[in-house]
């Protein structure tokens, strides 16, 4: 399972934190694009009335000399299938000849960098004796989020709530078997938020799930 495994072991290959330095986060934190790094905005292609859509990105790294394209198909409803909602593909070229380098996979890129971003965020924020963890959604985003907090937080126990009971219940085994904690499916979003000292929001839903309210003093939400 590449969207379930390449993410970790990327992780701990790389680390979560040089990888979003490498996509720029950690220094954007400090100062805008201090490496100059031209982007074009995004082209997006809506080709019916529901949601799927298709969208393509640009950029080039001047100090490395490559620039990259990220093709990517956004199909919501993908969620109660066995495919990933985002499924992609990332090219990556040198700047002298043109020449293809990379034909990597962007389900996986996407998982690590932005699991990569919230562990900044935590590293930053969160308190570090932090131990809760509150995740609430289940999917390819719930698992890259929960091996990047285990990273740089001392993580002791899981909570996950997922629209899809079943679909919380199937990663909470898998991800207590997975990592040697204990990880429980939470009845509701509001039993899953309460007493975490993290949370994590990783649910493609279009209706409000969480409440500030629930929210525990301190908390940071990612």
């Amino acid at each position: 399972d590449l969207d379930a495994e390449f993410p970790a072991h990327a992780a701990r290959r790389i680390g979560w934190s040089q990888v979003a330095l490498l996509c720029g986060h950690d220094m954007n934190v400090r100062q805008p694009n201090p490496r100059g790094v031209p982007m074009c905005i995004r082209v997006l292609m809506l080709y019916n009335t529901a949601r799927p859509q298709f969208e393509m990105r640009f950029a080039y790294l001047r100090g490395a000399q490559v620039m990259g394209l990220k093709a990517i198909s956004v199909f919501p409803g993908n969620h109660a299938t066995s495919f990933d909602s985002h499924q992609g593909v990332v090219l990556l070229f040198e700047t002298h000849n043109g020449r293809l380098l990379a034909i990597l996979d962007a389900t996986a890129i996407t998982a690590i960098r932005t699991a990569a971003v919230s562990a900044l965020a935590t590293r930053l924020l969160a308190p570090p004796e932090a131990a809760e963890l509150a995740i609430l959604g289940s999917g390819t985003q719930a698992r890259a989020h929960l091996e990047a907090m285990l990273l740089v937080r001392p993580i002791q126990r899981v909570r996950v709530w997922s629209r899809n009971p079943e679909h919380a219940a199937r990663f909470a085994a898998q991800a207590a078997q997975r990592h040697g904690l204990p990880v429980e499916a939470a009845p509701s979003a509001q039993a899953a938020v309460e007493a975490a000292g993290l949370l994590c929001t990783t649910t493609s839903a279009t209706e409000p799930v969480l409440l500030g309210d629930w929210l525990p003093p301190g908390c940071p939400l990612k």
